[in-house]
Formats: structure tokens, sequence, C-alpha cells
């Protein structure tokens, strides 16, 4: 059976505890259950524009941190005289 608690002092302000296969079987009916070809539309569409927002400055932070690790992964194949090992 789920659980719900609050944490106003923790890093998330609520939390739920469920045994781990209620939470697989929730995932595998939430994928099942999307009806939109683009996420960021849809929240724009379904949440409003602040959300929307608030998600693109996800994204963002979450994609120069990728961009960082390819470029990182780039140089660390090359060798100290910058051509390839």
């Amino acid at each position: 059976m789920a659980r719900w608690i609050e944490t106003p002092d923790g890093d998330y302000r609520y939390r739920v505890l469920l045994p781990r296969e209620t939470w697989s079987a929730y995932l595998a009916a939430a994928g099942d259950a999307i009806d939109y070809p683009n996420f960021k539309n849809a929240v724009a569409a379904r949440q409003g524009a602040d959300r929307a927002r608030a998600y693109a400055g996800v994204w963002s932070v979450m994609f120069e941190l990728q961009q960082r690790e390819v470029e990182g992964a780039g140089e660390s194949a090359r060798g100290a005289d910058g051509k390839a090992g």
C-alpha cells in the first residue's frame, strides 16, 4: 500500500513510499497512456506557459551538461598532442 509523507525541510516536500512492483506497474501504465507527439508542446497546452518555462529551464541545464560531457569525451579520446590515440 502506498503512503504519502510531507518533508517540508527535505530536498523534496512530498515523498511517496510504495512497493517497487507498484511503482513499476504505474510507470508501464503511464508510458502506455502517452497521447502526444511532443512533450514540451503538451506541457504548454495542458499545464500552462509557466510550467513549460520551468521545464525548459531544466532542459537547458541538462543540455549544457550533456554538451560538456560530449566535448570532454572527445578531448579524452585525443592525446596530449591533440591527435587521435
